[in-house]
C-alpha cells in the first residue's frame, strides 16, 4: 500500500524540523527549562520540563523541546532524555520528532543515543502528562506576537 503525501505537507514538516533543530537547546549555553510535572515511571522519580523560549508555532500545531530528568540511571544507563515534540492543539494529539538520551542529568553533555525518526500521531487521553503540557503550550502566544 502506498500513501500519497502532498509535497507542500512534506515541505512544511521538513521546514519545521530544520527550524527546530537549528535552535536546539544544546546549541545554547543554558536552556531555560520550566518544570511542568513530576512522576514515577517504573518507580523512578522523574522531573518533566519544557523550554518556553523554544516553543514554535506552526498554525494549530506547536513544536517544543521536552526534558525528562530521572533521579538515577535507568535500565538503558540514561539519566535524562530530551524530546522534540510536535503537538496538534486542535486535534489533541502529539508525535515525537526526535528523542535523545543522556548519561548526565538535565540533558547535559553529548547525547549517547539519538532517534530522529518521525513518530506516529498519538491521541492524548485526559489527565495524562502530554495532555497537561498540551494545555500549557497551546495557550502560549507565538514568539513576537503582541499581547
Amino acid at each position: 500500500m502506498r500513501i500519497a503525501v502532498s509535497p507542500v505537507k512534506t515541505l512544511g514538516i521538513f521546514i519545521t524540523v530544520i527550524f527546530s533543530l537549528a535552535v536546539a537547546p544544546h546549541a545554547r549555553a543554558q536552556s531555560q527549562w520550566t518544570r511542568f510535572a513530576t512522576g514515577l515511571p517504573g518507580g523512578t522519580l522523574a522531573g518533566w520540563y519544557y523550554d518556553k523560549e523554544l516553543v514554535r508555532d506552526t498554525g494549530t500545531r506547536k513544536v517544543l523541546w521536552v526534558l525528562k530528568d530521572l533521579n538515577k540511571l535507568d535500565e538503558n544507563e540514561r539519566h535524562s532524555y530530551r524530546f522534540l515534540v510536535q503537538m496538534d492543539c486542535k486535534e489533541n494529539k502529539f508525535r515525537f520528532i526526535q528523542v535523545a538520551g543522556f548519561k548526565e542529568p538535565m540533558a547535559a553533555g553529548e547525547p549517547v543515543g539519538v532517534d530522529s525518526s518521525l513518530g506516529r500521531w498519538v491521541s492524548m487521553a485526559p489527565d495524562t502528562l502530554f495532555a497537561h503540557v498540551n494545555g500549557l503550550i497551546c495557550g502560549l502566544k507565538p514568539a513576537g506576537a503582541s499581547s
